[in-house]
């Protein structure tokens, strides 16, 4: 079960319930007043961690604690900011997510993994996919290796990853599982972050990328 506290207006928490399979996730808090179900996540509280999921747009969103024990934080907004995720904000949502993204990312920043919008993603690509050359300098990939992460850049599966490049999708889970390893991360989001973040562009500056 996933345990989840929204902050927000009242139609953006309507429209987050709405999306939401009760037999998955369970919203124990909305703002300041507690659901029904809170008292289910008492019992497991010390043992499971819980999501809060804020609208950036909030008026109130500026004064979330985000150090509070066991407590996870994605944010919803209108852009992507590149100083936004960190080590407490794992995921960033735009208003119009898919309701299977909505439940595949929250259960990956359970996971402690970042997701990201795909609707944020494809911009971040098309503005940064000239790093995927970088990366793989940096990171002493392989020549196939790099033709990988190009792909894994590009948003491509394992299948499309191996339809494009005449391999077993064995073959490109091998290669993937290099990547990450060389790279020092879990998931294919953090590659593309930490691609990203190796830029030749200035990081003390911030950046957005709309829909």
């Amino acid at each position: 079960m996933i345990y989840i506290e929204l902050r927000g207006h009242n139609i953006f928490c309507e429209g987050i319930k709405s999306m939401l399979d009760e037999s998955l996730v369970n919203v124990i808090q909305e703002n300041h007043i507690k659901t029904k179900h809170y008292r289910a996540y008492e019992d497991v509280r010390t043992a499971e961690a819980k999501i809060c999921v804020i609208d950036a747009e909030y008026s109130g969103s500026n004064r979330v604690d985000y150090n509070e024990a066991k407590t996870k934080y994605v944010l919803f907004s209108q852009s992507f900011n590149s100083r936004s995720c960190n080590n407490k904000v794992k995921g960033f949502f735009s208003f119009s997510i898919s309701k299977e993204n909505l439940h595949s990312g929250l259960e990956a920043v359970l996971n402690k993994e970042t997701f990201i919008d795909p609707f944020f993603m494809n911009n971040v690509i098309e503005l940064k996919k000239d790093r995927g050359l970088n990366g793989a300098i940096r990171y002493k990939l392989t020549a196939r290796e790099s033709d990988v992460l190009q792909l894994i850049i590009g948003q491509f599966n394992n299948e499309k990853i191996a339809d494009k490049l005449g391999l077993s999708e064995n073959t490109v889970k091998n290669h993937v599982s290099h990547i990450l390893q060389k790279m020092n991360v879990k998931s294919r989001n953090q590659v593309i972050l930490k691609v990203r973040s190796h830029s030749d562009i200035n990081p003390t500056e911030e950046y957005e990328y709309s829909l």
